[in-house]
Parts: structure tokens; sequence; C-alpha cells
């Protein structure tokens, strides 16, 4: 085995701790994005729709990812086979608004921000809960927006938007949340 020279061990060393920084990264990312699916998932235990929103009590809860998706296949792994309030969900993915189905979650990924007041102001009156990770989504007008503080996942709810939209948030989630009152553009 061929000893390295002093320059190339630092080098070496200083390579080796980038892999290992961009690994420790990559997993910490992607457990970042387990929770935060299972996060969105449980949104949905806690959030009553209006009766008249499904067509019948078979029919699907539907949960959409709209723009460039974080959660590589967590949210589907977390949502595969699960029912809320009996109802499978079913989850939807669209680049573009004009292709998502009628949704109850929509989930706006950060590839949106340039038109996030047209999008939120596409559902605001409708049962649509609104979530995103974008910076003040919920002063925005959204209803919960994911963060990370102190290496933990948490969430902002902005419960005067849910209630315009006739969505009732329990109290629980509620009691467990950062409280945000909506500022508007």
């Amino acid at each position: 085995m061929a000893l390295l020279k002093p320059g190339r061990k630092i080098a070496a060393c200083v390579f080796l701790a980038a892999v290992v920084a961009v690994s420790a990264r990559a997993d910490d990312l992607a457990l970042e994005y387990r929770v935060k699916a299972a996060f969105v998932f449980n949104f949905a235990r806690f959030v009553t729709w209006p009766a008249d929103r499904f067509a019948g009590p078979d029919a699907p809860l539907d949960l959409c990812v709209l723009g460039r998706d974080p959660f590589g296949r967590h949210l589907a792994d977390v949502v595969r086979d699960k029912r809320v309030a009996g109802r499978m969900i079913s989850l939807h993915y669209a680049q573009a608004p004009d292709r998502l189905p009628a949704c109850e979650i929509l989930f706006i990924g950060e590839s949106e921000s340039d038109r996030l007041h047209e999008l939120l102001a596409g559902v605001t009156t409708e049962p649509v809960l609104t979530v995103s990770e974008l910076p003040e989504f919920a002063f925005r007008g959204g209803m919960i927006r994911l963060l990370v503080e102190n290496g933990k996942v948490r969430f902002e709810i902005n419960p005067a938007a849910a209630r315009a939209a006739g969505l009732d948030i329990s109290s629980r989630l509620l009691s467990v949340a950062r409280l945000t009152p909506a500022r508007g553009y």
C-alpha cells in the first residue's frame, strides 16, 4: 500500500470529510421529508371538510402535490393503503394547476413561489387544505407551513384561512402549532 504525501493526505481527508458531510446531509434530508410526509398525512386526520365536499361516503380524499415534489417516494409510502375518516387517500402530482383534480389537500412546492398569490386566490373559498414550505406561506394566506427549527420539523397554521375555506381544524392540532395571522400581500 502506497502512502500519500502530506499534502495529498490533507486533500484526501478533506474529500472524505466532504463525502461524509454530503452523505449525512442526504440522510438528514431524507429523514426530514419522511417526517414532513407523515405530518401532511396526519394533518388530514385533524381536519374536517364540509359534508358536501365529497361525492359520497366512498369518495377518496385527494392529496395533490403541485410543482417540484420534495418528498421523493416518502409521501407515497406514508399514504399507501391508508384511510382518513374511512376514505382512501388518492395521491396526485402536477406541474401546473390546470392539471390537478379537485383536491382536499394541496401541497404547493417551492417551485411555485412566483405564482403563490394566484394559486391561493384560486382556492381561498374552496375547502382545500393548503400546505407548503414556502417562507411566510401562512402569513400570505396559506393554511399550514412546514418548517425546520433547531433541527426539528414544526408547523405554522393560519386558522382564519382555514375557517374562510370552510375547514374545521381540530383544537388538538391547533394546540401544538404556531398560530399565524394572515397579513395578505
